[in-house]
């Protein structure tokens, strides 16, 4: 071991004092101090251990005594998993998203019902005026004859009087708006509609222009009716 310098507390001195009082027999007048002791001839050979403590060194001895720092250890394993946490708060909503391509056009819906039909043909408007040709008084006429959801081919026919002549002839449905085929009878006094189904129940109106004129047609069709 080494020996320790004077420079130690006063321990040393207390030491050296009752090893000089076991040998006299008596209290020394004087203690004995690190300056009566001469270096290196207290050794640790001759202090008890676990009699000096750590203040009872200087802090020079603390330092040089100390060791230097060792490795660092080894990394603990892992703890256990810790408990879940309370679920947070609701954050806000956000924007609204970029609006999405337009879908796929739907299936066309079925026909709706049929509407109700209209009002009966207006009044006869007054006579035209002569028109060239020497043609004289003109008039218009409406004929009209009710047909079903299957009903087609020849649908309403009309005649002008007797004296005049056909200048203009059409037909229409009152519901479905379709119009009508118009053929002129040879003498060009009548026409007659034509037409197909409509699949509903409406009127079919035939409406003809009639001037006068010098001859006379010799006859009248049928289903006229009279001049409104």
């Amino acid at each position: 071991m080494t020996s320790l310098k004077r420079t130690l507390p006063a321990t040393i001195a207390v030491v050296a004092a009752l090893m000089a009082a076991g040998s006299t027999g008596a209290m020394a007048a004087k203690l004995i101090t690190g300056a009566d002791i001469k270096n290196n001839t207290i050794t640790t050979a001759d202090i008890k251990n676990g009699t000096l403590k750590t203040g009872d060194f200087s802090a020079a001895a603390k330092t040089a005594l100390k060791g230097a720092k060792g490795d660092k250890g080894a990394t603990g394993a892992a703890g256990p998993e810790g408990e879940r946490g309370a679920p947070g708060a609701t954050g806000p909503v956000g924007p609204a998203g970029a609006t999405g391509p337009a879908g796929v056009a739907g299936p066309v819906g079925p026909q709706g019902p049929a509407g109700t039909p209209g009002g009966p043909p207006g009044p006869q408007g007054p006579a035209g005026p002569a028109g060239a040709g020497g043609l004289g008084e003109v008039y218009f006429d409406n004929f009209g004859a009710p047909v079903t959801a299957t009903t087609s081919g020849e649908i309403v026919s009309g005649f002008c009087d007797d004296g005049y002549i056909l200048i203009g002839a059409w037909g229409f449905y009152t519901v479905s708006n379709k119009a009508l085929q118009v053929s002129i009878d040879e003498d060009i006094t009548g026409a007659v509609a034509y037409g197909d189904a409509t699949g509903v129940a409406e009127t079919a109106v035939l409406q003809i222009t009639c001037a006068e004129a010098p001859a006379r047609p010799a006859n009248r069709g049928a289903g006229q009716t009279d001049k409104g």
